[in-house]
């Protein structure tokens, strides 16, 4: 019989079932997407090898990332060698998409890959057509060129193609890329005489280890997993904060949809009690009630967890190319066992977020049939006890742990314990506002507001907390943004900066840069990964380039002891995460055995938040015996300009495609890199934002239910229904001007802990103290005001439209 009551109350009021859903659905999809994207970040570094040899590939490779082939084919005649797999890789575009042309030898010990039509990878890679090089790929990377098998795909800008002959399915690790013959992709790509990596069976490792020599790096399955966790740490700490706050917000929606239900069934609970439903069987039907609900609702945010993903994957695919090297698949790679375990996690979640809507209505007398029930509130010395207790709780975690998980953890205890207070204060502030406008209807209004305090606390906070969130992520996005554009106009000090595509220029090619008619001075870089994994850029500076370095500390011999090559710099992110100060010793690997330098100096730098370490290029020669440099930086004299220099250069004969850049130019890419690179934080807080204005408009309809009788009363009194209609839209605005003003205070504590705690601690580089930026407040304040609004309508509608009489009638 319950249940059968159940079903039919539900059946009356679908649309506030329906806001519940859409709260649980909403936090369980970006919980889930989010946790996605984490996994399909940590995978994509080692998908190829995973693919072409197995789960525990060893991969070889050269400091440089270029492999001679004369190297490969002295351990290939070595007794007992590996069926090593040779891959060529190169990054390219098609169609605006960033992929990577991966060259194998299909007759080596590759996997067995068969096409969706069963053509093998051999007969798929040697199909020629027209002069065209084949091509396999995937059917995500297919869908994402919005292309399909045979179809010809143009390369880059320099017009190279490639014929899509085979389509893999079910092979995520091959997702943007293109598997070519290693052949044909060295002499498209014109690397011919080298290659990118070994590919070698798990087994081979101890035959690797005894033979490989000093000069070559050997990476095991668990170490490529390992660099890929460590390089997209803090990317992934920042989607999984904002994920759980998500889930937190959506469980304020829960909340209240099912505060709202239980207030319209309020007179229904006490006849049941009347009729001897004891506690326990009342318990149960509502539990069995949230639990429906929820288990709905967390299916369906499962189901919408997959596209959202997907789409927040297309977010980051470009940044994640750029800033880590990594190519993250086409599409997420969901699991049973993650699925399930966040479905039960939300119906836990679920059942707890509404123990105090239960008690709620256990309290219920038996016969008690009025509507009007007061809901209490915590008072005002417990509330600041509880937020004394959790601020100081997350402070204390912040100051004795240097983690970024205390960061995080602390940050959430304060977030917390500013929650608690949020009601009591934007209370008072209706309050005040109220006494102000006593004689006029919004002064009515918000009076109203102020008796159903206990009701819309939840709401209230939610949106606070939401709005809070919005202003200072975007806050610390603008001040991060402007920080790095100044980082990158003061450390590009040359006039212009040349580099050939695809390739390292020689020492030859450099000399003919730096005697072209108009150039006074050049600077060149060369970087490379040692074989402990630490990065290592070589710099050959005139002085006017070394203003470029953001010294961090005291440090007036700098220049002359890494010029000298007595010394080394290194970038404030290595600092942080290794502990290294000015005068250090650090020890680094050379052909000649380890190499022991003392720190000159710390710097800031924005590029890696892995952070590398700087030497002088006569230095690195010495060591590495490499003269290739990555670019050139040109100074030119006084009336050459960047564009008749450039001309100069495409006239050169430098043996691939010459390209040159302004340090404009630079700082613009960089900026529009840091733009994509945040697109997912912006959407991640746009989705907070309207999971708490679900929150206000449940809350809403639960405060407009409860007061039926003074709304009907109003009526009665002549209060016409427009004007009804306009005293409950006040009053979503009341609450959303309330929530804006607490949510700004909060807004700058989120920006100043995010700058100044998470970003060091994540990323590893510092960021300045400064003003915040006052763009989002004038972004989001007036949007959240006219969507705050809004979320009245629908409630104003529903409250005007009910029959006056009914609510008058005694007993109801």
């Amino acid at each position: 019989m319950l249940a059968r009551l159940s079903r039919a109350f539900f059946y009356r009021h679908p649309a506030q079932v329906l806001l519940a859903l859409i709260g649980i659905a909403a936090g369980v999809a970006v919980v889930t997407g989010v946790a996605l994207l984490r996994g399909a970040l940590v995978e994509s570094l080692d998908a190829v090898s995973a693919e072409l040899v197995g789960e525990q590939a060893l991969v070889v490779r050269h400091p440089s990332g270029r492999l001679d082939v004369d190297t490969y084919a002295r351990l290939v005649r070595q007794p007992g060698a590996p069926d090593f797999v040779p891959v060529l890789r190169a990054a390219v575009r098609s169609d605006g998409q960033r992929l990577e042309v991966v060259g194998v030898d299909p007759f080596s010990g590759i996997r067995t890959l068969t096409g969706a039509d069963g053509t093998g990878l051999s007969t798929a890679l040697f199909n020629e057509s027209g002069g065209i090089p084949s091509a396999v790929v995937s059917a995500s990377t297919l869908e994402l060129l919005d292309s399909g098998l045979d179809s010809v795909l143009t390369l880059d800008e320099s017009g190279r193609q490639v014929r899509v002959t085979a389509v893999i399915r079910g092979r995520p690790g091959l997702d943007r890329r293109l598997l070519m013959d290693i052949s044909r992709a060295q002499a498209m790509l014109d690397e011919r005489g080298w290659v990118s990596e070994l590919l070698a069976p798990p087994e081979s490792e101890a035959w690797l280890r005894a033979n490989l020599g000093d000069e070559l790096l050997l990476v095991t399955a668990s170490g490529q997993r390992a660099s890929a966790r460590q390089l997209t740490a803090g990317m992934r700490a920042n989607l999984t904060a904002m994920s759980l706050l998500a889930l937190a917000t959506g469980l304020f929606v829960v909340y209240s949809v099912l505060s709202f239900l239980m207030v319209q069934r309020r007179r229904t609970f006490g006849l049941l009690r009347a009729l001897g439903m004891t506690h326990g069987r009342l318990a149960r039907l509502l539990i069995g009630e949230v639990l429906v609900i929820a288990a709905f609702g967390a299916l369906a945010g499962l189901v919408a967890s997959t596209v959202l993903s997907d789409q927040l994957l297309r977010l980051i695919a470009a940044p994640v190319a750029e800033v880590y090297g990594q190519l993250p698949p086409a599409a997420t790679n969901p699991t049973p066992w993650l699925y399930a375990g966040i479905w039960l996690a939300a119906l836990a979640a679920a059942v707890a977020v509404t123990v105090p809507v239960m008690r709620e209505a256990l309290q219920i007398p038996p016969g008690r049939l009025v509507r009007s029930f007061v809901v209490h509130v915590l008072p005002a010395r417990k509330v600041l006890a509880l937020t004394v207790l959790l601020v100081t709780s997350g402070a204390a975690w912040v100051a004795l742990d240097a983690r970024l998980v205390a960061a995080l953890g602390g940050l959430f205890l304060v977030l917390a314990g500013v929650i608690v207070a949020i009601p009591m204060i934007g209370f008072g502030l209706v309050r005040g506002l109220a006494r102000r406008t006593a004689t006029t209807l919004p002064g009515r209004a918000l009076r109203l507001l102020e008796t159903a305090r206990g009701r819309l606390s939840p709401a209230l906070a939610a949106l606070s907390l939401a709005l809070a969130l919005a202003i200072g992520m975007g806050m610390m996005i603008l001040g991060f943004r402007a920080a790095v554009g100044d980082w990158v106009t003061r450390l590009l000090q040359a006039d212009m900066y040349v580099s050939l595509e695809s390739r390292s220029l020689a020492r030859e090619q450099v000399d003919r840069l730096a005697s072209l008619e108009g150039v006074e001075a050049f600077s060149s870089v060369r970087r490379t990964r040692l074989a402990d994994g630490t990065t290592l850029t070589a710099y050959d500076l005139p002085a006017r380039a070394w203003s470029g370095f953001e010294l961090l500390g005291e440090a007036p011999e700098a220049y002359r002891q890494f010029s000298a090559g007595d010394a080394v710099l290194v970038s404030e992110p290595l600092a942080r995460r290794q502990g290294l100060a000015i005068g250090d010793i650090v020890e680094l690997p050379t052909p000649e055995g380890p190499a022991r330098v003392p720190i000159a100096a710390v710097f800031r730098d924005y590029s890696s938040e892995q952070g590398f370490v700087a030497v002088s290029g006569d230095l690195y020669r010495r060591w590495f015996d490499d003269h290739a440099v990555d670019s050139v930086g040109l100074y030119l004299a006084d009336g050459m300009t960047p564009a008749e220099l450039g001309r100069r250069i495409e006239g050169l004969a430098l043996g691939g495609v010459a390209q040159w850049i302004t340090p404009a130019g630079i700082r613009r890419e960089s900026l529009a890199v840091f733009d994509r690179t945040f697109r997912v934080s912006w959407a991640l807080a746009m989705l907070v934002g309207l999971i708490a204005l679900v929150a206000l408009t449940s809350a809403l309809l639960a405060q407009g239910l409860e007061r039926s009788r003074e709304h009907a009363t109003l009526r009665a009194l002549g209060l016409s229904p427009a004007r009804l209609f306009g005293l409950v839209t006040v009053q979503s605005a009341g609450l959303t001007a309330v929530a804006l003003a607490t949510a700004l205070p909060l807004a700058v504590l989120i920006h100043y802990a995010l700058s100044l705690l998470i970003q060091p601690r994540a990323f590893g580089w510092s960021l300045p103290a400064g003003l915040p930026p006052a763009e989002p407040v004038l972004w989001v304040v007036p949007v959240a005001l006219v969507l705050g609004t809004l979320t009245g309508l629908y409630p104003a509608w529903r409250i005007g439209r009910r029959p006056m009489i009914e609510h008058l009638r005694a007993g109801r």
